[in-house]
């Protein structure tokens, strides 16, 4: 997209000394197809500045602009502003570029270490208490607490389906116990073979599922044991959570 920038905040062109020539555009960059940056210039000389904010781009284009009419004995008013405005910028790009270096540490090197991930279920043992699912987890660094995650969090009904209700743990702060991925059935349905299942506390793998008698065959360390009630045995979290 691009449109003139005649009207705009930028100082005349040193190159042609023509203000109707000034353009500004924004590209897309090939890498990220919703982030843009923007470039500002003048048409005519073919000469363009390019930032990934727009005010970043118009402080460099007018500090150039008003170094070079300087050369030629003319003084650009708040020419002094200018040059303020260009130091204010490339001091934002350089707080943006380490926030974002301190960013991608915590994502590698904390978050990605905290003992769960999305779509894993804990227990919270303090207020609010219940059982809760995992959305995402970020990590943050505190002034005084120094690298901690955040786990934001569903609440999972009693039927083992997700609620309405999110919350975030502090990590440092809250008392989490990690479950296994396995709930209670509410259906003869939700048994699919060869899913893994635990049986009265005992790891199995289901070989058989039949809805309509209400059966199943669960193979226990090598050991086919028949399963007629549905409350003895757990199934994967995923079966519950899409009632599939």
């Amino acid at each position: 997209m691009e449109r003139s920038a005649a009207t705009d905040d930028l100082v005349t062109c040193p190159g042609c000394h023509v203000h109707d020539y000034l353009r500004i555009r924004w590209i897309l960059e090939i890498d990220h197809r919703v982030h843009e940056r923007t470039e500002i210039g003048c048409a005519k000389c073919n000469k363009w500045f390019s930032a990934k904010e727009d005010k970043w781009c118009f402080a460099e284009w007018n500090d150039w602009a008003c170094e070079q009419w300087a050369q030629s004995g003319h003084k650009i008013p708040h020419a002094e502003l200018y040059r303020l405005l260009l130091q204010e910028a490339r001091e934002e790009q350089i707080e943006r570029t380490a926030a974002k270096a301190v960013s991608r540490y915590l994502s590698e090197h904390i978050a990605s270490q905290y003992p769960m991930v999305a779509g894993d279920r804990f227990e919270s043992e303090q207020e609010p208490k219940g059982i809760w699912s995992v959305i995402s987890i970020e990590a943050i660094c505190g002034t005084n607490t120094g690298p901690f995650c955040i786990i934001k969090a569903r609440k999972v009904l009693s039927s083992g389906i997700l609620g309405d209700i999110t919350h975030e743990f502090w990590g440092h702060k809250s008392k989490l116990k990690k479950l296994r991925p396995f709930w209670k059935p509410s259906t003869w349905r939700q048994l699919k073979v060869g899913d893994a299942c635990i049986l009265k506390e005992s790891d199995g793998v289901i070989l058989h599922a039949d809805a309509r008698v209400r059966r199943a065959v669960v193979n226990i360390d090598g050991t086919e044991v028949e399963v007629k009630k549905l409350n003895e045995l757990l199934v994967p979290v995923l079966r519950v959570e899409n009632g599939i």
